[in-house]
């Protein structure tokens, strides 16, 4: 009995600290989000925050409309805090901003071309195939960049989360699907690494399918980035040390791996243009690019950009 209620108590104090923990953490008081009924969040709009500002669109950078004139080729890059730009500096540092300017100053074409940044710090794939639908083909995009993964891995590592739900916010704390107290027992006292779960990854597969199959059937290019990372086959100590920062523990490489190939597959079975730069995992030395298992720095959107804008540039039409 007593062994019964000390299990008992230890779940509900688990669930109290981890409902408590992920609120702090997912919806921190930098200003940026606002509570939404369909998304999860989404960005404010018509501020300027801590230097960032969020046009009326909510997105990130300067103001774009609604409407796209007949001579114009717009661009949208969707995705999660990569494509947002968590550690670049301004808002023209971010890898939309630099393609932007770099395809514009691209000579022969008499077409406008827009970039546009919508993405969302800590979104997921069906939080971006979610807005794909509710938003993002209303600006009549010509072709979308998809940036997703990373954080459909550290999801995939919630105890808590299932597919219906659209981030670590709305963890399902109220019914008995998985026990916290064995989850924190083994990732915090334990630090056992997480395996793929194949039902997430499956997920995950299903999403990025889905928004490919609704770009084809809107007549938009879809692009998929191949993801950004600090992890390579070689790996210098400091590399190493950057991988393990985060989320991420030693021994779940196979985790990245498994969900980088899902982008890798969807874009071959389905042929979509698989944008590669040099801080994919087939490169190496990137511990002057990307400050931690994922996120570029300034240097690394400039470098990144310098990759893939050829890449998109021979899809753009010249009149």
């Amino acid at each position: 009995m007593y062994i019964l209620t000390g299990l008992i108590g230890g779940e509900v104090a688990a669930r109290i600290t981890a409902y408590l923990r992920t609120t702090k953490t997912t919806l921190s008081g930098k200003g940026y989000y606002r509570l939404d009924s369909e998304l999860g969040y989404v960005l404010v709009s018509g501020k300027t925050v801590n230097g960032i500002k969020f046009d009326s669109l909510g997105f990130r950078g300067k103001e774009y409309s609604t409407k796209k004139p007949k001579d114009m080729f717009r661009i949208l890059c969707v995705g999660n805090y990569i494509t947002f730009g968590a550690i670049a500096s301004a808002d023209s540092t971010t890898y939309p901003a630099i393609l932007e300017n770099t395809l514009t100053m691209a000579k022969g074409r008499r077409i406008t071309i827009e970039v546009m940044n919508c993405g969302v710090n800590g979104y997921s794939s069906r939080q971006s195939l979610l807005d794909l639908h509710l938003h993002l083909l209303s600006l009549k995009p010509d072709a979308i960049i998809l940036c997703t993964g990373w954080n459909d891995m550290i999801l995939s590592k919630q105890v808590g989360w299932h597919r219906e739900l659209t981030g670590l916010l709305n963890r399902d704390y109220f019914t008995f699907r998985e026990s916290f107290l064995w989850w924190m027992l083994r990732t915090k006292l334990l630090r056992l690494p997480a395996t793929v779960a194949q039902d997430r990854l499956a997920d995950f597969r299903h999403n990025v399918e889905d928004f490919g199959r609704t770009c084809d059937s809107s007549g938009v290019i879809l692009m998929l980035l191949d993801l950004p990372t600090i992890l390579s086959e070689q790996m210098t100590e400091s590399e190493k040390a950057n991988f393990l920062k985060s989320t991420f523990k030693p021994g779940e490489e196979p985790l990245f791996l498994a969900y980088r190939q899902v982008i890798l597959d969807v874009a071959a079975q389905f042929h979509h243009q698989l944008l590669s730069s040099t801080l994919n995992y087939d490169h190496f030395n990137k511990d002057s690019l990307i400050v931690d298992n994922c996120h570029p720095n300034n240097r690394g959107y400039r470098t990144m950009v310098s990759e893939i804008a050829p890449q998109v540039e021979r899809l753009i039409p010249r009149n």
